[in-house]
């Protein structure tokens, strides 16, 4: 109850959203494998700066 129920609900929350990026973080590199193979090579972090 109280402060302890919003803390649970917030925490899922977050490990949703963290699931969901993930998610999607594995999506984008899967299409960039398939289209560029050779990005990888040029860019080593794939969210960084460019």
């Amino acid at each position: 109850k109280g402060i302890y129920a919003e803390l649970r609900n917030l925490y899922v929350a977050r490990q949703q959203q963290r699931r969901k990026l993930n998610s999607s973080l594995n999506q984008l590199q899967a299409l960039l494998d398939e289209y560029f193979p050779e990005f990888r090579e040029v860019f080593k972090n794939l969210l960084g700066k460019a």
